[in-house]
């Protein structure tokens, strides 16, 4: 049987699915995983909230029926600790909706969210919704300790190195890398180290493209920027100033696509992002912690 989750006095306001998920959240503490059935009035409203044991043995459809006002909708959330949604819950919560006949139109959305980004089940528009998810309003991420840092620093050299990509490293593992260049000091250390080993920029270079060309990470914005400034590097220019661009596209408020994309325009000469860069100590960066403000 489903169960009702007490609401606050106050009204939770849920104007759009990400302001929703994370009212929700608060509301569970934020530690809770499975699916929930949330009720959403016009006035956008969190009107009502319950946990759902399965969504195979007709509670939500109970749920459903029970909804009083002809007005509100439900909205479907599946909370799952991993960072990308299996294609199999994807594929049936579309099925579990498309066989609701006439309920369907009592459906605003079926929410699948991650610690840190969301999908919606119906949406196919993929400018919308792309495959790598929504950004979470105010993602998991804190920054990061010294020692995990440099733990992921060391799986970024040996990911540079491997020929294989492709083959020996999982979706998760990858994600869990990529995630972590919110740090930007985890990012700096990838360009520092480009910016003196001139050496090794190809090898950089090649495995950003690689991991730009997986659906899931296409528009990461810590990704396209650290292209465009290991492209600045390489002198070409009007390269340089399209990745930029593509990057203010992703998030025009990425302050380093801000910065490279102002000096391209401005024809600042790669000699001077090099210099940046080579001066840089990769190991004060990762020793963050102890770094004055």
């Amino acid at each position: 049987m489903p169960t009702t989750i007490p609401l606050p006095s106050t009204q939770l306001k849920a104007p759009g699915p990400a302001r929703m998920i994370e009212e929700i959240d608060c509301l569970l503490n934020q530690t809770t995983l499975g699916t929930y059935f949330a009720v959403i009035s016009r006035e956008q409203q969190l009107r009502a909230l319950s946990s759902v044991s399965s969504t195979e043995n007709g509670e939500l459809e109970q749920l459903i029926d029970a909804m009083t006002e002809a007005s509100d909708r439900a909205v479907v959330v599946m909370r799952f600790p991993e960072r990308f949604p299996h294609e199999r819950m994807r594929s049936c919560m579309r099925q579990w909706a498309q066989s609701l006949g006439d309920r369907e139109s009592r459906i605003l959305d079926v929410l699948l969210v991650s610690p840190t980004h969301w999908w919606s089940a119906m949406c196919h528009d993929e400018d919308c919704c792309p495959q790598t998810g929504r950004p979470r309003l105010s993602p998991r991420f804190s920054p990061l300790s010294s020692t995990e840092r440099k733990r992921l620093w060391t799986e970024w050299q040996e990911l540079r190195t491997d020929t294989h990509l492709s083959t020996t490293w999982e979706a998760e593992r990858l994600a869990t890398l990529i995630d972590g260049l919110v740090d930007l000091r985890l990012r700096d250390c990838i360009l520092a180290h480009a910016g003196q080993h001139p050496d090794q920029r190809t090898a950089w270079t090649q495995l950003i493209l690689v991991l730009l060309d997986n659906p899931n990470f296409s528009r990461n914005v810590a990704l396209k920027t650290t292209l465009c400034a290991l492209t600045y590097l390489r002198g070409d220019l009007n390269a340089a100033r399209a990745i930029a661009e593509e990057a203010l596209n992703i998030d025009g408020s990425y302050s380093l696509a801000l910065l490279l994309h102002k000096g391209l325009v401005t024809k600042a000469p790669p000699g001077t992002l090099e210099a940046a860069f080579r001066n840089a100590s990769i190991e004060t960066l990762i020793d963050g912690e102890k770094m004055s403000a």
